[in-house]
């Protein structure tokens, strides 16, 4: 029942992974595990880039969508007890073209074969290497080192109330199934903040009151600032900042906005 800015109800996002390397290392293989500190969000779509995006051994779970992300998503054996979390498992074997950032352009030409180790097997071509037929600035090959690996569509349910703030966080997968695991660790989390509410309500509590009055002091930036996205509630005229314009909004619409 409160008008003001916010993020609407049933808007997706994308969230990307990408892979550095510090030692220049080279892998055909993946698997990472991403975690979210709240269920509910609907996972609408998995995107491979790069040598993964023409894989046929994606083992990804879970791997139908859209699904809702909730902890007993993934339960079975070995899987840690009240995760909500995705699982990414890839293989490349075929070699891809590969362009910058490494955006998947299509496998390399192997008119009526397969593309395996360089070479073509079957097909017009069998026993030739793979004819590199890939758009101009790409570049046909087998291995991967830094880039774009995957984007993860996630969209946020129009009655979502589970948190006002939800953290994404890239965990490292201890079981290789298999594969020789290059050791790596997990980037920082990523946190969404869910501006769903009333301009003036910080706390995401429905109602405008003394809680947020007391946030103020801690998102003030001053005129021409630049608002971190859990004070975007008090940031009224959307200048990005938080200033005494916003303060006398604040302090004008306390009655009107919400009832505390």
């Amino acid at each position: 029942g409160c008008d003001g800015d916010r993020i609407d109800p049933g808007d997706t996002i994308e969230v990307a992974l990408w892979l550095t390397s510090d030692n220049e290392d080279e892998s055909n293989s993946i698997i990472v595990q991403i975690a979210f500190s709240s269920p509910g969000w609907m996972y609408s779509a998995l995107t491979w880039h790069g040598i993964y995006a023409g894989s046929i051994y994606d083992d990804s779970t879970p791997n139908g969508f859209p699904v809702v992300l909730t902890a007993d998503l993934l339960e079975g054996p070995g899987h840690p007890v009240g995760v909500v979390d995705v699982e990414l498992s890839n293989v490349a074997i075929e070699p891809y073209c590969v362009g910058p950032g490494n955006a998947g352009a299509g496998p390399c030409e192997c008119p009526g074969g397969a593309c395996i180790g360089g070479q073509c097997v079957g097909g017009a071509h069998a026993g030739l290497s793979c004819t590199e037929s890939c758009p101009a600035e790409a570049a046909c090959v087998g291995r991967f080192t830094d880039g774009l690996v995957a984007t993860l569509a996630l969209t946020v349910p129009p009655d979502f109330g589970a948190s006002d703030m939800v953290m994404v966080e890239p965990v490292v997968d201890m079981i290789a199934n298999g594969f020789v695991e290059i050791p790596s660790s997990a980037a920082e989390g990523l946190a969404v903040y869910l501006a769903c509410v009333a301009a003036g309500d910080v706390d995401c509590d429905g109602a405008v009151t003394l809680a947020d009055y007391d946030q103020w002091a801690t998102c003030l930036t001053g005129a021409g600032g630049n608002v971190s996205p859990e004070c975007e509630p008090f940031d009224f005229d959307d200048d990005d900042d938080v200033d005494l314009i916003d303060w006398g909004a604040l302090q004008s619409g306390f009655d009107s906005l919400c009832s505390p």
